[in-house]
């Protein structure tokens, strides 16, 4: 099993690393495949969906800078449609910084092998100071063969509306994750149906009945 979440694991920290200068943290890999051993099945629809609201960067957070942005998700048959609310804005930037961009980051797998095809776009340079309502569509080119994929959301802070390219500028979050294949779907129902019957067990037992209580007496 350890070869089947590292084969899980490896693409997504690559894929990360490549929009990140390169970089990531070494503490984000132990956390990501502790997260896949707390589902028991191997499918990986399944483990993929322990990663959603994962942080990237313990020390960085980017729920701690900046409200994480809401994500409306529809598929077509060519593409992946993400609409985003990006109003409110980064209230934590670091010392120094004065502007910040989110960067979408998409990873999708392929039902033939392990590889994956990653994607992104971003929005312009942001205001902290503007609240103003926001709202961004981004779209992704949608195949025949995907299964199922992730949305990172990265947050990049700058200096007058440029980056400064130091790792320490960006917190990373993985926003969302979903599937687009029969197959997965099919996975995802049956496991909704075992939690059901789950609930249904734990909410039918029955209720203890109370002890009876010990009559007192005086002592003869």
């Amino acid at each position: 099993r350890t070869a089947i979440l590292n084969n899980l694991a490896s693409p997504i920290r690559n894929a990360l690393m490549h929009y990140n200068y390169g970089k990531m943290t070494i503490k984000f890999w132990p956390r990501m495949l502790s997260a896949f051993r707390s589902e028991k099945s191997n499918h990986r629809v399944l483990l993929l969906k322990q990663l959603q609201n994962t942080e990237v960067y313990e020390d960085r957070r980017f729920v701690e800078a900046c409200p994480v942005p809401k994500v409306f998700i529809k598929t077509t048959p060519r593409q992946y449609v993400i609409d985003a609310d990006i109003s409110k804005p980064a209230t934590t930037l670091r010392g120094g910084y004065n502007c910040y961009f989110f960067q979408f980051i998409f990873i999708v797998w392929n039902r033939n092998d392990d590889s994956v095809r990653q994607m992104e776009e971003q929005t312009g340079w942001l205001n902290p100071q503007d609240h103003s309502p926001k709202f961004t569509t981004v779209k992704f080119a949608k195949l025949a063969a995907d299964t199922e994929w992730i949305l990172a959301c990265r947050l990049v802070q700058g200096v007058n509306s440029k980056e400064t390219g130091y790792e320490s500028d960006c917190m990373i979050r993985i926003i969302s994750g979903g599937n687009v294949s029969p197959e997965s779907m099919k996975i995802i129902e049956q496991r909704a149906k075992e939690n059901a019957a789950k609930e249904k067990a734990v909410n039918n037992v029955p209720a203890a009945k109370p002890r009876k209580k010990l009559e007192i007496r005086d002592k003869m």
